[in-house]
């Protein structure tokens, strides 16, 4: 079983967790399961990924961070942490206005 930051709720089984690490395994989780879910940070919490669904988590995938500095634009993967937009943020002349409490 899974549980969510501070391992006070828990969801799931490991057999209904998929860590992909590229597209095409995404791709083949996806198309494997009747029904999908995603998981963020596990940092808030809601029905959603409770259930008989197939859990993805989308941590493990790569992260392409596009920078627009004309634009003042950021573009990233889905699964990018708060942290990660923040780290690859100083090295350029950019951040954001606000950030959250989250990883």
């Amino acid at each position: 079983r899974s549980s969510n930051w501070a391992a006070n709720v828990r969801w799931g089984s490991a057999l209904h967790l998929s860590e992909p690490t590229s597209i095409p395994e995404l791709q083949e989780v996806v198309r494997s399961a009747a029904r999908v879910r995603c998981i963020g940070s596990a940092h808030s919490f809601t029905p959603l990924v409770s259930g008989d669904a197939q859990l993805i988590s989308l941590r493990k995938m790569p992260r392409v961070c596009i920078l627009d500095k004309a634009e003042r634009t950021l573009t990233v993967d889905a699964g990018t942490t708060f942290s990660e937009v923040c780290s690859y943020l100083s090295s350029t002349e950019l951040a954001l206005p606000t950030t959250a409490s989250l990883p």
